[in-house]
């Protein structure tokens, strides 16, 4: 059953990672990048799995309330966009700060946020590197990133308000993603929120990510108790 109607007119949901969608600049010769033979790997379960961890303890973290988890946490090249949207970094501490008088205001509380479903992997960020291979070096172009798109079901109650009947909570479930990157070897992640992105979006900040790619789906209904 989708959410009664005007439920999220009024109300603008708490993004995890606070995702705009800012303008880009380019740098360096990404047409290179693009042309360039990239050795074929697949990504490590290893690597995935930890993505998905780490999208899990992002979600308890904003369930709990602690955004600026989310601020440090933040790819840095998202992080770089929004700070030059909102005059710096300090700005959107500020905002992010906000955060929860303004959930309140508006009536919404997150009851949990939680990795779902199957993640689609990648590599990207192209890198030569020198490697030996039967006693000689030779030097090949790798990935030196990971970037693993993770599902989330994110659980999240509105206070509903119509004319002439008492205000009572609605239970809302929104299926959303988060994407983590990290260097290949690190298992540090960062992250962007998959609200309001697109692939043309994510393409302009990891140019060799295919343009045929599939988003994961973004969806809300109301849940039935």
């Amino acid at each position: 059953m989708s959410a009664p109607e005007g439920i999220h007119s009024h109300v603008k949901l708490p993004s995890l990672l606070i995702a705009l969608n800012l303008l880009m600049q380019l740098h360096g010769s990404a047409q290179d990048l693009v042309d360039s033979e990239v050795v074929a790997e697949n990504v490590p379960e290893t690597a995935i799995a930890s993505a998905v961890q780490a999208v899990a303890e992002l979600g308890k973290s904003v369930v709990q309330g602690r955004y600026q988890v989310a601020l440090e946490r933040m790819n840095p090249k998202e992080k770089k966009r929004l700070a030059m949207q909102q005059g710096g970094l300090e700005a959107v501490e500020e905002k992010l700060k906000a955060v929860p008088a303004e959930m309140v205001k508006q009536g919404v509380r997150i009851l949990s946020c939680k990795p779902q479903g199957k993640p689609l992997a990648y590599g990207v960020e192209p890198k030569m590197v020198v490697e030996e291979i039967g006693g000689k070096k030779v030097s090949r172009m790798k990935n030196s990133q990971w970037l693993i798109m993770v599902p989330t079901v994110t659980r999240f109650e509105v206070l509903h308000r119509e004319d002439g009947q008492p205000a009572k909570w609605i239970e809302i479930e929104s299926l959303g993603f988060q994407v983590a990157v990290s260097e290949r070897d690190e298992a540090d992640w960062t992250f962007i929120d998959g609200a309001g992105l697109t692939v043309g979006h994510l393409r302009t900040l990891y140019l060799t990510m295919p343009a045929d790619i599939e988003l994961p789906k973004l969806q809300k209904r109301q849940v039935q108790n």
